[in-house]
């Protein structure tokens, strides 16, 4: 069986990387107050998981997310493309976008084999490699970690990849 590796580059509108751009909060010049946009949920809770003013794209969240503590690379998944960042730790994390579609098939197949068909969120331990999938209802999100999770880092993955499939979806 062979297999082909994902295609890497961004899809037409998923946006690219360019340099991120701050929002621009509307202010009452001679008061030194400015408002917050809260129109566009998804950005709304994007910028709060990843603590950023910035409007983000998914390219620029899987960049955000790769660089969160504990995390040494990330993926997100859809239709075969994927969206990959390492954070340059190690060869093992600048590989995981290439193997990212491959491990998410594996998993969502393996997942009503060991009775976690439901599970949305998993994290696989072996001895040399610590992972999360994030399987919202569309895509997936993989994470490979460089040590184990901070306290609520599985919720965040979580959230961020139900967003990222708002996003694209």
């Amino acid at each position: 069986m062979t297999s082909t590796a994902p295609e890497l580059a961004p899809s037409p509108g998923w946006g690219n990387s360019a340099t991120p751009q701050p929002r621009q909060p509307s202010a009452a010049p001679g008061l030194g107050l400015s408002a917050a946009d809260t129109s566009n949920e998804e950005q709304l809770l994007l910028r709060a998981l990843l603590a950023t003013d910035e409007d983000l794209t998914p390219q620029r969240v899987v960049e955000l997310t790769a660089a969160l503590p504990g995390v040494a690379a990330c993926a997100f998944i859809h239709n075969d493309k994927v969206i990959g960042h390492s954070s340059g730790k190690s060869g093992e994390a600048r590989q995981f976008a290439n193997q990212a579609a491959e491990l998410a098939r594996s998993l969502r197949g393996l997942a009503p084999l060991i009775g976690i068909d439901g599970a949305e969120t998993f994290t696989l331990n072996t001895d040399n490699r610590l992972i999360t999938f994030c399987f919202p209802s569309q895509g997936a999100l993989g994470v490979l970690h460089d040590r184990e999770p901070t306290l609520g880092l599985r919720d965040k993955l979580t959230l961020l990849a139900r967003q990222m499939a708002r996003m694209i979806g």
